[in-house]
């Protein structure tokens, strides 16, 4: 696990990525459709970065303009 981390990059989590946490946070607060803490910061980054999260978690459809996987 250790040798992975060190060669796999991480994105960071900055100001940019707090800001698509709160809109996406407060867009789906609005249509009564939340989601789980740690998957907003999981879709605020993955916004911010253009990435793309493969997940068996469908709510993530619920996210305008990210692009998933669904496994």
């Amino acid at each position: 696990v250790e040798d992975l981390a060190l060669e796999t990059p991480v994105p960071g989590c900055g100001v940019e990525t707090a800001r698509l946490y709160g809109r996406i946070k407060n867009s789906l607060q609005l249509k009564g459709r939340p989601i789980p803490e740690n998957d907003l910061w999981i879709a605020a980054v993955a916004l911010e970065h253009d990435l793309t999260p493969v997940t068996g978690d469908t709510h993530f459809t619920e996210i305008a303009d990210l692009r998933i996987v669904v496994w």
